[in-house]
């Protein structure tokens, strides 16, 4: 049998992520996340047939978003959070139409947020918080069906009016969190509190940026599959559509 599910998170692990993982070619999950991890993100990931992807919250050199993620259309997870990433937010991205995670947060992104991420009909977590992207909230994002997180806040350079998230027909125009600069004597975006959930910025709002990460408890048992997001502040797991 070939090795499926590879967990190592949350451990103390350094070095870079060695070429040889491209020779696990029966892994479908590989979660690196919360360790020590320095050099690049090597392209060799980008030869496995993954569906769960995180790697967040390592040491990597700076560097843009890799390009291998265009062609792994198979994913459904992927979290770069807190991963170095520097550039724009590429416009492939949007080719990732099984994605119903997307974890972006605590970068230092720039530009816009791409409109291709309106194709993501899938997408349920959608976390760009903590950039300095610049711009309005693309209104594609106002339609997706499954959407309900979505955190821009972080981002002093999104301006314009998130209200119309909430009108259009995307997550039934409710949110559990729809998070942004809102809030405060110096608001950058505006939205109204029947939309937003979180005005970041206001003293009596609690943006507790570092509690939005996902669940990282697998049941093995059920071939690491998780089966639910239970959105707080502290902790999201997978609700599985």
């Amino acid at each position: 049998h070939k090795l499926q599910f590879l967990a190592l998170h949350k451990n103390d692990l350094s070095g870079a992520i060695p070429t040889t993982i491209k020779h696990l070619t029966g892994l479908t999950d590989l979660d690196l996340s919360d360790n020590n991890l320095t050099g690049d993100i090597v392209t060799e990931i980008g030869k496995l047939n993954l569906v769960y992807l995180f790697l967040g919250q390592n040491s990597f050199n700076k560097g843009n978003v890799p390009t291998f993620l265009s062609g792994m259309t198979n994913l459904t997870e992927l979290s770069l959070k807190g991963a170095n990433l520097h550039g724009t937010i590429p416009d492939s991205m949007g080719d990732l139409s099984s994605l119903y995670l997307l974890d972006l947060d605590k970068n230092k992104l720039t530009g816009t947020i791409p409109d291709s991420l309106g194709n993501l009909d899938n997408l349920i977590v959608l976390m760009l918080n903590r950039n300095k992207l610049t711009g309005t909230v693309p209104e594609t994002l106002g339609n997706l069906p499954a959407l309900g997180v979505l955190l821009v806040d972080g981002n002093t350079g999104i301006t314009g009016n998130l209200d119309f998230m909430c009108a259009a027909s995307g997550g039934n125009g409710t949110y559990f969190a729809l998070a942004a600069d809102c809030g405060g004597d110096a608001p950058t975006i505006d939205c109204s509190s029947a939309c937003c959930t979180l005005c970041c910025g206001d003293p009596d709002e609690k943006c507790n940026d570092m509690g939005w990460t996902a669940n990282y408890d697998p049941i093995w048992e059920l071939s690491y599959e998780r089966y639910r997001f239970e959105f707080d502040m502290e902790r999201m797991r997978q609700r599985k559509p």
